[in-house]
């Protein structure tokens, strides 16, 4: 449940008598006269720390929800005559999950099991043990998530039912992100709807963020329809920007047309608030779903992809694909009727990465394996850091390694931030892909502990530096005429 952004400061309970309490500063502790202990010393050390914590009184319990979608099986019949032996090799891959070891107990439930089979001595590495092995024959394991989506699991009961609360939150002023996670030819460029078919994708097949495109600016375009010009509400902006990280390098899909063969000059920073910065990234304003899914389509289209043994069309690099959305809203707790309105600034990030590889089933050389070990680098560095923040507990200050790749530190307001964060699991059902698939549900539970805190992002200045520059210059001249 969304926390309204109406709520200008948020209270605490105390942990007492359960009482709503009206934040307080915290005040310096005063050294005590006599020595203390080694052990005194340390508690007060994490008295200092927690009521460090307790200042971000605006901050709210955000839990990462997890969504698991099992990939549908492919027909072998739809293979074509004349394609070429990639393309019926990675459609033939999909071929073989008539036996399938991964399904969907209930709407929150996966379970995993080698069951019967050529393959069903095989064991997978998973469950978080480390150095032990789990016996897939007799022990089936079963993981519970937040939502679970089987085979026949429709694109709109998927967004539905795991991404429209999502957009909810996001329109009301948090921050937001849906990543999709897994390994290749899993189904995650089809789920998020960032392949290059966008144009030949019916309303059953279209994927979350052409969905999500239209939900946001149905809500908000002005609902006057006496002309063909689309319009937003007034108050509201938005700019849409799309990037990928392709062998640990930048690329700016929006202003890549524009410059094809510049140098990419895209920087990762953290202000003052701890927030993440991205420098150098091209933003369009969008007055339309239609302008919004252009840049989609044509960045679609620029995006590395490339064909390999178990994928027609596999993706190569990571992409993300952000919608800014800023709003003017007048102060609603202020007396003074001459109060500027303030900013609500948010963000939603839809990530589609790509997915991890075994070199020994791709067989890949060149080029395709230096992708391929650039993709399993980042895809390892964010799964240390799920590893560390779901281990987290309480106070304790730990560790997170965001730093040890560049797509962990950009989702670093995504996993342990502020933001609202979805993650969807995509799982082959295939008994050759049970270890990747177990590894996937391990990743899956362990991102359900993380524990994100975030707000409502309020700015007072509502005016570009041009814009109040005008409106001295107005001002100015209107004092000249008196």
């Amino acid at each position: 449940m969304c926390i309204p952004s109406s709520i200008a400061v948020a209270t605490e309970k105390s942990k007492d008598n359960g009482e709503n309490v009206l934040p307080v500063k915290v005040a310096e502790l005063t050294p005590p006269e006599t020595e203390k202990s080694n052990a005194s010393a340390k508690y007060n050390s994490a008295t200092r720390a927690t009521t460090e914590k307790s200042r971000d009184n605006d901050k709210h319990v955000l839990p990462v929800k997890v969504a698991v979608r099992i990939r549908p099986a492919a027909e072998r019949s739809n293979v074509p005559a004349n394609s070429n032996g990639t393309a019926r090799t990675a459609a033939l891959h999909l071929g073989r999950q008539a036996s399938s070891c991964v399904r969907a107990l209930s709407d929150t439930s996966i379970i995993i099991s080698a069951a019967t089979g050529e393959n069903c001595s095989k064991r997978a590495k998973f469950g978080g043990m480390r150095n032990k092995f789990v016996d897939m024959t007799t022990e089936p394991r079963t993981f519970d998530v937040d939502y679970a989506f089987g085979p026949h699991a429709r694109q709109t009961d998927i967004f539905n039912t795991a991404v429209a609360p999502l957009l909810t939150c996001f329109v009301e002023g948090y921050n937001a992100t849906v990543f999709a996670y897994g390994q290749t030819c899993s189904g995650k460029t089809h789920t998020m709807g960032t392949g290059l078919n966008i144009n030949s994708a019916s309303i059953d097949t279209m994927g979350i963020v052409p969905r999500a495109l239209q939900w946001l600016f149905s809500w908000a375009q002005t609902s006057t329809t006496a002309t063909h010009n689309v319009a937003l509400r007034a108050g509201i902006e938005i700019r849409i920007s799309f990037i990928e990280l392709h062998n640990e390098d930048l690329v700016d899909l929006v202003a890549q047309p524009q410059a094809h063969n510049s140098k990419s000059t895209i920087t990762i920073r953290n202000d003052a608030h701890g927030n993440v910065i991205w420098n150098g990234i091209k933003e369009v304003a969008v007055t339309s779903a239609k302008s919004a899914m252009d840049i989609l389509r044509n960045g679609s289209r620029m995006r590395q992809t490339s064909a390999t043994r178990l994928n027609a069309v596999s993706s190569r690099s990571h992409a993300i694909y952000t919608v800014k959305l800023t709003q003017t809203q007048a102060r609603k707790s202020d007396s003074d009727k001459n109060a500027k309105p303030v900013r609500v600034i948010s963000k939603l990030h839809f990530v589609d990465l790509a997915g991890s590889e075994s070199l020994k089933k791709t067989l890949e050389v060149g080029e395709r394996r230096r992708e391929g070990i650039s993709i399993n680098s980042g895809l390892h560095a964010l799964g240390n850091v799920i590893l560390a923040l779901s281990n987290a507990r309480g106070n304790t200050i730990t560790h997170i390694p965001y730093r040890d790749s560049k797509l962990t530190n950009m989702l670093r307001d995504s996993l342990g931030g502020s933001a609202q964060t979805l993650m969807i699991a995509c799982v082959s059902a295939d008994k050759t892909n049970l270890a990747e698939s177990a590894n996937t549900l391990k990743y899956a539970a362990r991102a359900r502990n993380i524990k994100n805190r975030g707000g409502v992002q309020l700015k007072a200045t509502v005016c570009s530096p041009e814009d109040e520059i005008e409106t001295l210059r107005a001002t100015v001249r209107q004092l000249e005429e008196k």
